[in-house]
């Protein structure tokens, strides 16, 4: 029973990390996407014609500013992979326990078959030993009784040719 204890608390330590690394996920929203300010046709014609520089120039640099945290996301994404990969790694680790208990649970039965199993090749091994010794016995009376025919056979002078 403590080790079914300890198995529901390492499940419930293994729910709580991926909870935690699914919170650290950190993906850019929809109000990023539309805050990055690309340059329209519009823009594009003036910039053409070199009427507004400046606007463009301001464009240019909110827009490298906006790539910089696209960078910042890519990063954020890249954590974010190892965090996955590594509840990956912890569900594969929670799918092999929960085989290995399965595993031993059907091995407990088979010790216990295994166990009735040598029981009874004891008690048949304690039978034979004493059926061997009993044989030993039946001769050695066998032995005697020939012995004793044999030496009443010579006194009477009976022909051992029977």
């Amino acid at each position: 029973m403590k080790k079914s204890g300890t198995n529901a608390n390492q499940n419930s330590d293994i729910k709580n990390m991926v909870k935690d690394a699914i919170l650290e996920l950190d993906l850019p929203t929809k109000k990023d996407i539309l805050d990055l300010d690309l340059p329209t046709k519009k823009d594009m014609r003036d910039f053409s014609s070199r009427t507004d520089i400046k606007s463009l120039s301001d464009k240019i640099d909110r827009n490298q500013k906006s790539l910089d945290s696209l960078d910042d996301i890519s990063k954020k994404i890249d954590r974010n992979q190892k965090s996955l990969d590594q509840i990956d790694n912890l569900t594969r680790i929670l799918n092999e326990n929960e085989q290995n208990l399965k595993d031993l649970g059907g091995l407990k039965e088979r010790l216990d078959l295994l166990d009735k199993i040598y029981v009874k090749i004891d008690k048949i091994a304690g039978d034979v030993m004493t059926y061997r010794n009993q044989q030993e016995l039946n001769s050695a009376e066998i032995s005697k009784h020939n012995d004793r025919i044999e030496t009443l056979e010579k006194h009477a002078g009976i022909a051992a040719s029977l």
